[in-house]
């Protein structure tokens, strides 16, 4: 999990951030990071369109809806969780103008000192529509009526509508290996890439990768929990057919555990391999906390 209070979009010399600090105050920048917009709430993943905009994924600030008693509860000390709709997604100009393409979406605060919030997790572009990969829904996050989902947006009016019940699908199908001691009835849904007509989401508490059509059909390509156990699977890339996968890690969380795996080999395939992989094909270890990854051309 993350703490959204920091509200600044950091460009380095090589790579674009989000950066995610306490609420006690902005971290201080090194001096090869420019702050290109500010105002943001629990700033996630990002793109950029075909606009040339770049578009940001936000937790927002969960709510105050509780669902005890109508459904399973995330266990202390992370749940239970409290629902809102206060969760969006906004657009940056080249000149650091933050604006509202979408809001109402389904967000959520958790029971730790200090809080974390999930909402919007991550946007990507598929044939140049807008869609939103959403976190913060679900009952067991207090969001009885709004599921975990994918939400196509609209870039003319902000008005968005379900086309993917991701919820439903994971309770409906579980991983190999769940780790019973952090299991979230709804899943904790994190990167989306867009690759030949599906967007691809990470899911990091079971640890699986789904695949969703425009349609809303989903299906899993690869449960990562069956050979490489809770590793907690966050962040995806793609480069020439061939996918990459970086990893937070179980709390607590050593330094130089996380790493970067490959899931296919560039053989003609338009997805990762569909079996579970049996050895551990990793690219890059020794990471700490991986949480974005980005491969140039």
């Amino acid at each position: 999990m993350m703490h959204p209070s920091l509200t600044r979009l950091l460009l380095p010399a090589t790579v674009l951030a989000a950066s995610i600090a306490p609420v006690l105050g902005f971290a201080q920048a090194s001096s090869n990071v420019t702050v290109i917009a500010t105002g943001l709430q629990g700033p996630r993943g990002l793109k950029f369109g075909p606009d040339g905009m770049l578009y940001v994924a936000e937790a927002g600030t969960g709510g105050t809806v509780s669902t005890q008693g109508i459904c399973t509860q995330v266990v202390a000390p992370i749940g239970p969780y409290l629902g809102g709709n206060t969760a969006r997604i906004s657009r940056i100009d080249r000149n650091g103008n933050r604006t509202t393409v979408a809001s109402g979406l389904p967000s959520t605060i958790d029971s730790n000192t200090p809080p974390d919030f999930m909402g919007v997790s991550d946007v990507a572009f598929l044939n140049g529509t807008l869609y939103g990969l959403v976190t913060g829904g679900g009952c067991s996050h207090g969001n009885a009526s709004a599921p975990n989902s994918i939400v196509k947006i609209s870039l003319t009016d902000g008005s968005w509508q379900y086309i993917a019940n991701l919820s439903q699908y994971v309770l409906a199908n579980p991983t190999e290996y769940p780790d019973p001691d952090d299991f979230e009835p709804d899943g904790v849904f994190y990167g989306m890439i867009a690759y030949q007509d599906r967007l691809y989401a990470v899911e990091s508490n079971r640890g699986e990768v789904l695949s969703i059509g425009p349609g809303g059909d989903i299906r899993r390509e690869i449960d990562v929990s069956a050979s490489q156990g809770h590793i907690v699977p966050t962040t995806i890339a793609e480069r020439d057919g061939n996918f990459y996968l970086g990893n937070l890690e179980r709390f607590p969380i050593l330094p130089t555990t996380a790493r970067i795996q490959t899931l296919s080999y560039n053989q003609g395939r338009p997805r990762p391999q569909r079996q579970p992989q049996t050895e551990d094909h990793r690219l890059q270890s020794g990471f700490y906390h991986g949480r974005g990854l980005c491969v140039r051309s």
